[in-house]
């Protein structure tokens, strides 16, 4: 791993049952929270697209008049959210974004649906 050289530091990655990924970093005290922020800062950036629940029937109100409500949500998180066509059933829609944005929305979206 590049940042293992980088840093100086030795980097496991571990997955558990569940699928959750757990990195352990060793090496000298700074080396280790410097390699430790530059994994963070990279994890935070990374561009990702997650899915949440969302009611099919309340779709019209996240689009708002011409899509406002959708447009504005996107510029002020910075994410893109992608709502599936009518015909689909299923009740969640797609963020893609990274992880503080697609957080964002999600925060977004939970207030909307209280609203309701």
């Amino acid at each position: 791993m590049k940042i293992g050289k980088e840093y100086n530091v030795g980097i496991e990655i571990c997955i558990s049952k569940t699928m959750d990924l757990t990195l352990q970093i060793s090496g000298n005290r700074v080396n280790v929270e410097r390699a430790k922020q530059k994994i963070i800062t990279f994890e935070q950036t990374q561009i990702k697209t997650t899915t949440t629940p969302f009611p099919k029937e309340h779709r019209g109100t996240l689009l708002g008049k011409q899509g406002l409500n959708l447009k504005n949500i996107e510029k002020r998180t910075g994410a893109r959210i992608q709502i599936p066509c009518m015909k689909n059933s299923a009740d969640i829609i797609y963020i893609t974004g990274t992880k503080d944005s697609t957080k964002k929305v999600v925060q977004e979206l939970e207030e909307i649906i209280i609203k309701l």
